[in-house]
């Protein structure tokens, strides 16, 4: 029978734990939990390296197999040949000056071919141990074969080591191809050798298979060449999936990027809080076209206002201010200032498209030629020297292009214009599917941990519509996008954390003799944070006197929990007790621009901007917290603290909503889809004093 209720999804990366609720009633009908294995990235690589080991010795065996019909038919081996106890590390050393028989020039030939070295040492990985990395140990061999050649080198540390492998044994091919050429030469007297033998010979050493072919014969997994290889690992355009999707440093790609950023900004003015058509153009032409590292700094002089006026920026792992950088044109700025190059983003893009497709110099020279641009010779020969061009973006040039335009003449970001223009993705057609396909999940830009636990999310959503009907609403809270290896390394921080906050309280109970320290660990925490004061006052507060007269002193909500739902140490100071009083239910800046505080809100922010200058005191989100000039009081100012703990905003959870949304969409199913903050829901769980049950 068909119920109206509400699907609760917590998505984890070994489990999808789901629960039912009454849309009328708001009883529980159903609840419980699907788990599944972590796909662990690290077995994938276990699996590709032995595959990768496979493929080797198959090549290998085969190119033996042609050094052997190359010797059968030359007569140098036969069915009779006897080559036990020939020693090949001696017989190469002494077919370099003198004459070796039938049987020992086929060892010799048959053991240089089997292992042949390096063939491009610049694309070798390095190394990681206490060895010498491979690159460090082939230069170091180089040296020791300037007057040498390889086989005399190994069957030197074959006596005096007893072994010739492992570490040391590394060599460049071009180094075997030496001693071979000299091997056949010298034999090439004493036996009767043309020059197809020898070419052929040298051949079978020195070729080896360009990465674009793959596998070998009769693998699916080759390609005519370089272009349609690379093709097929940039994938489809989610909006248009006939088209290919753009490279990553494409300069349309890189303005939407930007643009996009611009619009996420908001800054704190009495104007519009968010950008003009004419500061995002000035912003582009002054600061992003000018600065190949485009800072906040430079951002806020362009706009005329100060740093901490803006939010909504991007910051990197190091919590930093991160802003779009035009690669491709500050590239190929350095090269040339003519703008009828610089100013053309088509060129601009096929260069780059060249530059991420191609790996060799030559390559890339000729597809430039083959442009018909206004290149020159020496620009071309100076572009195709460009790297760090690797990698895709999202979507297609095709996509992009349609909304630049909405981009630059409105504040939407890119989902907001695309839901705008009705467009959606269109991976395969979702209204010709009975219920959600989880095969949308493979094409998502997503770790093998995410993607799994979306598959088994689509699978609960799919049994449970099986069994009650459709939802009024699906609500999604989804775990951080951790493994488990980045979990325990996430406990291991929190534990040193710890351990760090227990010995602080243990000095403080050895230097002072108060045991009650122990029970005003989170109040010491934000004394230390807070430089040992009161933010509200910027008046010392003594430990001593914290210890001695807690209760003086009070951990106060920066913006109040009826309005933030945040209870995290992001929304808490250590403030006086009378200075939290006067606050009440208003932020700093509505109570320090008040009559009743003792210091100005200019000071108090010039003192948080200081402090926040060391991330280890006071967090971007703590920062903002403070610095918030809003009026809380407003409606939509209330409306976005929910949101933002309603909406995750995270790409992986955009995904699953944007894949669920379009099923539902396409069908004409009246199904909402909403996500939910991790945050939020613990801090109802405690508030509602529900205890979290791990088994």
């Amino acid at each position: 029978m068909k119920r109206n209720y509400i699907l609760g999804l917590d998505i984890g990366i070994t489990s999808v734990g789901y629960g039912i609720i009454d849309y009328e009633t708001k009883d529980v009908i159903d609840a419980g939990v699907r788990l599944f294995k972590e796909a662990n990235v690290e077995n994938n690589e276990g699996r590709r390296s032995k595959r990768g080991t496979r493929r080797l010795k198959r090549r290998r065996r085969h190119r033996l197999q042609r050094v052997k019909k190359l010797l059968f038919d030359h007569n140098l081996l036969t069915d009779h040949s006897e080559q036990s106890g020939i020693n090949p590390y001696e017989t190469r050393v002494k077919g370099l000056i003198q004459k070796l028989s039938e049987e020992e020039f086929s060892v010799a030939l048959l053991h240089l071919a089997k292992r042949r070295g390096v063939h491009n040492v610049n694309e070798v990985e390095e190394d990681t141990g206490n060895e010498l990395s491979t690159k460090e140990q082939i230069s170091r061999n180089s040296k020791a074969l300037e007057e040498k050649y390889v086989a005399e080198l190994q069957l030197e540390r074959l006596k005096a080591d007893g072994e010739v492998r492992g570490s040391i044994n590394r060599f460049k091919t071009s180094d075997y191809v030496k001693e071979a050429n000299q091997l056949l030469k010298v034999q090439k007297a004493y036996h009767q050798l043309d020059q197809s033998f020898i070419d052929t010979y040298i051949d079978l050493m020195e070729t080896r298979r360009t990465y674009y072919e793959g596998p070998g014969e009769g693998s699916p997994f080759g390609w005519k060449d370089i272009k349609e290889w690379y093709e097929m690992l940039m994938g489809h355009c989610t909006y248009f999936p006939e088209e290919l999707r753009s490279v990553k440093y494409a300069y349309n790609a890189d303005l939407y990027n930007a643009l996009n950023d611009l619009n996420n900004l908001v800054i704190a003015r009495d104007e519009n809080e968010k950008l003009e058509y004419y500061e995002k153009f000035q912003i582009i032409e002054n600061v992003f076209k000018q600065k190949k590292k485009p800072t906040l700094k430079q951002i806020a002089k362009e706009i005329l206002v100060n740093e901490e006026d803006i939010k909504g920026y991007r910051v990197t792992s190091t919590g930093k201010p991160e802003f779009t950088n035009f690669k491709v044109y500050h590239d190929i700025k350095d090269i040339t200032a003519r703008k009828e190059i610089l100013e053309n983003a088509e060129l601009l893009d096929q260069i780059a498209e060249i530059l991420t497709i191609y790996q060799s110099s030559e390559d890339i020279k000729e597809e430039l030629a083959n442009l018909n641009s206004e290149l020159t010779q020496e620009e071309i020969e100076q572009i195709s020297k460009l790297t760090g061009y690797r990698g895709t973006h999202s979507f297609s040039l095709k996509a992009i292009n349609l909304i630049l335009d909405e981009l630059w003449h409105t504040n939407d970001n890119q989902m907001a214009i695309f839901n705008r223009l009705k467009l959606v993705p269109k991976k395969v057609d979702l209204s010709q599917q009975k219920e959600i396909p989880t095969t949308l999940v493979d094409d998502l830009i997503l770790s093998p941990v995410v993607k799994r636990s979306f598959i088994q999310s689509i699978k609960v959503i799919n049994a449970i519509i099986k069994k009650y009907g459709l939802p009024n609403d699906i609500i999604i809270e989804l775990a951080r996008e951790k493994n488990s290896k980045d979990a325990q390394k996430m406990i291991n921080e929190m534990q040193k954390r710890n351990r760090q906050t227990n010995e602080r309280i243990e000095e403080i109970i050895r230097t002072t003799g108060k045991e009650n320290a122990k029970y005003l660990i989170e109040k010491i925490k934000l004394h230390d944070m807070q430089e040992g004061k009161c933010l509200y006052s910027l008046e010392a507060i003594p430990l001593e006197d914290l210890l001695n007269n807690p209760f003086n002193y009070e951990v106060d909500h920066i913006i109040p929990r009826s309005v933030s739902f945040d209870n995290s140490f992001n929304n808490k100071v250590l403030v006086k007790q009378e200075e939290n009083s006067k606050k009440g239910n208003r932020t700093p800046f509505q109570y320090l621009s008040s009559s009743d505080s003792k210091i100005s809100y200019e000071t108090f922010k010039k003192h948080i901007l200081n402090l926040a200058k060391d991330k280890g005191r006071i967090s971007k989100k703590k920062k903002e917290y403070l610095l918030e000039e809003r009026d809380i009081n407003r409606f939509s100012v209330q409306k976005d603290f929910i949101n933002r703990n309603l909406v995750d905003t995270r790409y992986a959870t955009r995904e699953l909503m944007n894949l669920l949304r379009s099923y539902f969409r396409v069908n004409d199913l009246d199904v909402k889809v909403k996500s939910i903050n991790g945050g939020f829901t613990s801090f109802l769980r405690r508030k509602w004093e529900f205890k979290k049950r791990k088994k």
